[in-house]
């Protein structure tokens, strides 16, 4: 089972957490955007039919736009949005990829996904891009 969501909003990296009295947060805009695509993944989800991926996870992330900040803060705060807005923990996550195409419009393009059909037995996992096995692995 796999699902894709495509989103028409411009990715934020994870930033830095900050402490003020006593309490850890992260600053304003973002909890705004973290609020903001929680709702949008969720409406996307119920769109969807809300279906359901059985853990171990795979996690496709594609952003578009110009490049701001490095890919993998990106990808944490994708990982986190996307657990707080399926309810599930990105413990749950085995697999990653991520790129970026910055020619395209801004936008997040996710795939999520099943694993346990793919890790059966002692067979090479392809690449997702280019679809061939690992090297040594054919």
């Amino acid at each position: 089972m796999a699902f894709l969501i495509e989103l028409p909003i411009r990715s934020m990296p994870q930033p830095r957490p900050r402490l003020a009295r006593g309490r850890v947060h992260y600053p304003n805009p973002f909890e705004a955007y973290r609020r903001k695509t929680i709702a949008l993944l969720r409406s996307a989800w119920h769109a969807l039919g809300r279906p359901w991926v059985e853990p171990p996870i795979g996690v496709i992330l594609e952003f578009g736009g110009p490049k701001r900040g490095d890919i993998d803060n990106h990808v944490k705060a994708w990982l986190d949005l996307l657990g707080q807005a399926f309810l599930w923990d990105d413990r749950h996550v085995y697999e990653v990829a991520a790129r970026w195409r910055e020619g395209e419009k801004p936008g997040v393009r996710i795939v999520i996904y099943s694993t346990s059909d793919q890790n059966k037995g002692d067979e090479a996992i392809p690449c997702w891009l280019c679809r061939q096995p690992p090297n040594g692995l054919a």
